[in-house]
């Protein structure tokens, strides 16, 4: 494949070249489990976004990303780039699926230096900002970070800031002087099916304005459920795991660290009701003015587990603050859907949320969603942080970071410790 890139009319522009002599191909594999394949229908993405600085390493990996399924044999990138760049695409990771990759213009380029940040503030982060509960949650931890959101779409659209998250970024910024800034970009529609061609390419708006603007580290929304507890199903020592296609993108970019991987949804919620800021939570887009639909099934798990929150703390919480139609619970949505989506056998039951509500509700939780977490254990290691989450955060985030998200959310006890480390669904 061969790359190219280009800055016009307000954008960023990569083009990935098909060339059949490369071994290039329009059908291959996303990089994202299940490794599905995705037919190349485009072969130019843009972001109106245009980075004053971005190093010729940075930007292969990001080309290299984005293009994935498709790269073939042979390479050759915008610009000339360092070794580095030959052995991070020829990774394991990668290698398992594209065999041996020749890159055509390897020169003696210094590589991306590497991050020597001894100690990183809250005003050094990006934080990749999806409007959600998790990334909200490290909004309300660390206000001076800037946030960055990706906007998908076909074409460029001139009017976005009545979308629910942009409203939500500029009350953040109203309220405490955060940094904003919204990027659109077609990376979601360079294939068939649609979607993302790679796991990390929605990073790719945040670390773009991270490199560009000297910042140290980019922090990703997540949760408990998705790092340590396989969607609900059973407890996976997640910080462990080695993670080599973010590690790459990492070193040739900034850190990159999933810093709320290791607090619930629970926790997320408090943290926001804190600050205030409920009401700008966005964690579904499918709704009026791309906000929350009041309909599908991760509406439904939010809802839940707000309403819990609301009936076990209701001096605390707002029953009307979740942006939500919160006049109806269950009569608007599929419970019968639920109950087979959300069963403890399926591979995503997330039955962590529904214990949560169910703990927290007692009698009152509703007894159509019972038999979904009826076997689970206890929850209230859901209201704090595990032994294990500090392992997610490098060292260089210890004295500013971590010791605030220390503050702010307590330890596990040794008996929460043990039922979250034997959590089965």
């Amino acid at each position: 494949m061969r790359f190219d890139s280009w800055t016009a009319d307000g954008c960023f522009f990569i083009r990935g070249e098909f060339v059949s002599e490369h071994g290039d191909v329009k059908i291959g594999p996303r990089y994202q489990g299940p490794f599905d394949e995705l037919e190349m229908v485009e072969d130019t993405v843009w972001y109106n976004y245009i980075p004053k600085k971005l190093h010729p390493d940075e930007l292969a990996i990001m080309c290299f990303m984005i293009f994935f399924p498709w790269v073939g044999k042979k390479v050759e990138f915008p610009e000339p780039v360092s070794s580095e760049v030959l052995e991070a695409i020829n990774h394991p990771t990668f290698h398992r699926f594209k065999g041996d990759i020749e890159v055509l213009n390897l020169a003696e380029v210094d590589p991306q230096p590497l991050s020597d940040a001894d100690s990183i503030q809250p005003h050094d982060v990006v934080i990749s900002f999806g409007g959600g509960v998790d990334s909200s949650a490290l909004h309300a931890l660390f206000p001076e970070a800037t946030l960055v959101h990706e906007i998908n779409v076909a074409e460029e659209e001139e009017r976005v800031e009545n979308h629910r998250v942009i409203v939500a970024m500029n009350r953040h910024h109203s309220r405490k002087g955060t940094p904003v800034q919204w990027i659109q970009t077609n990376a979601r529609y360079l294939s068939k099916p649609q979607g993302v061609t790679n796991w990390l390419c929605p990073l790719i708006p945040a670390l773009l304005v991270a490199c560009d603007q000297g910042k140290k580290a980019v922090f990703t929304g997540s949760n408990i459920g998705t790092m340590f507890l396989k969607n609900g199903k059973i407890y996976s020592p997640g910080h462990q795991m080695k993670n080599p296609a973010r590690e790459i993108m990492s070193r040739h970019t900034v850190p990159i660290v999933q810093a709320s991987a290791h607090i619930s949804v629970a926790t997320a919620y408090r943290l926001c009701n804190e600050e205030g800021i409920i009401p700008d939570v966005v964690f579904c887009e499918a709704g009026k003015e791309k906000g929350p639909c009041s309909k599908c099934m991760k509406c439904m798990r939010r809802e839940l587990v707000y309403r819990a929150l609301v009936h076990k703390y209701p001096d605390r919480y707002d029953l009307k603050a979740l942006p939500l139609n919160m006049d109806l619970f269950l009569e608007k949505y599929n419970v019968d859907w639920a109950l087979k989506r959300f069963h403890h056998e399926s591979n995503s039951p997330y039955t962590h949320n529904f214990v949560v509500a169910r703990d927290l509700m007692g009698d009152d939780y509703p007894l159509e969603l019972f038999p979904i977490c009826s076997q689970a254990p206890p929850s209230s290691f859901m209201f704090a942080r595990p032994e294990e989450g500090d392992a997610l955060f490098p060292d260089s985030t210890h004295e500013f970071i971590l010791s605030k998200i220390h503050e702010r959310i307590r330890p596990m006890t040794k008996k929460e410790q043990i039922t979250f480390r034997n959590w089965r669904a």
